[in-house]
């Protein structure tokens, strides 16, 4: 079995994780950090009043966004991009397999021994979706965590990292999609998967020069994988509406810390009072 197809997948998975780490730690914060320095600079330049409070408020939007990514760093992306990559490419190499065998002789002895040529289990194919799955939740918690102590921030509210982690409990994206919404994602997960055996397969099918038309399963796992990632979708759109910040300036604060509210004054209508008998 020829194994240099593997080498252009893996040296893309390698590139897209670091694109992804260097794009969210440099470029996003090193662009906030200047936007930090050009509204505090117009800040001491004594603006109006008017112009003050929107140039201050601009200043904590950024400064909240960095709060919120050192709180959570750009390492916690690293896991589930991999566990995410790995299963696609998984799901490939298990469709290449099947792509080459003839489709008059496909049977399921045959795709595991195909399988096992490649070096893999084939038992190990039923896990390729969780696993798709935890990359997919890892994102989308981070994401979460980050909005919620972005937002924090600007309610001038104190600040507390909520530990999370693939494996364990407490993910903040819970509050936001609810049970439903996991389940939305995990068939996300299942239909991604799929349209990743199916176009292994293609490929297989393309190498053997095998003849049209394709077996039925490449229908069904086509049309099945459209209905799956359609409904995972809807759980990104819930997630995207939740997490976005709505653009507002200058933004008040509901609660300042460290503050106690103001006691109501006490107003005369003379210099005196006329003492009651």
């Amino acid at each position: 079995m020829n194994f240099d197809f593997l080498v252009p997948l893996l040296t893309a998975a390698a590139s897209t994780v670091g694109i992804l780490v260097a794009l969210d730690q440099i470029t996003a914060v090193a662009r906030l950090r200047r936007q930090i320095l050009f509204w505090s600079g117009l800040r001491t330049s004594k603006p109006r009043r008017s112009d003050a409070a929107t140039i201050e408020s601009l200043e904590r939007a950024a400064t909240a966004k960095i709060v919120s990514y050192q709180a959570v760093p750009a390492w916690r992306l690293l896991f589930p991009t991999f566990a995410f990559l790995i299963a696609l490419i998984t799901a490939w190499q298990a469709g290449y397999a099947a792509g080459r065998i003839p489709a008059p002789n496909f049977s399921w002895d045959k795709f595991q021994e195909a399988v096992f040529e490649q070096g893999s289990e084939p038992m190990f194919l039923v896990l390729v979706p969780f696993l798709a799955y935890a990359g997919i939740c890892g994102w989308l918690n981070v994401f979460a965590e980050r909005s919620r102590l972005h937002k924090a921030y600007l309610g001038g509210k104190d600040l507390k990292l909520e530990e999370f982690s693939v494996a364990g409990g407490n993910w903040p994206a819970t509050a936001i999609l609810g049970g439903l919404g996991y389940l939305q994602v995990f068939a996300f997960s299942i239909g991604v998967s799929g349209w990743a055996v199916l176009f292994g397969a293609a490929q297989g099918m393309h190498d053997v020069n095998a003849p049209l038309p394709w077996p039925a399963w490449m229908g069904i796992v086509l049309l099945g994988g459209a209905f799956t990632v359609m409904a995972g979708l809807l759980a990104f759109l819930k997630m995207y509406v939740a997490i976005r910040n709505v653009w507002i300036h200058p933004r008040p604060l509901h609660h300042r810390v460290g503050k106690s509210p103001r006691e109501p004054q006490k107003s005369f209508t003379g210099s005196s009072r006329r003492k009651q008998p």
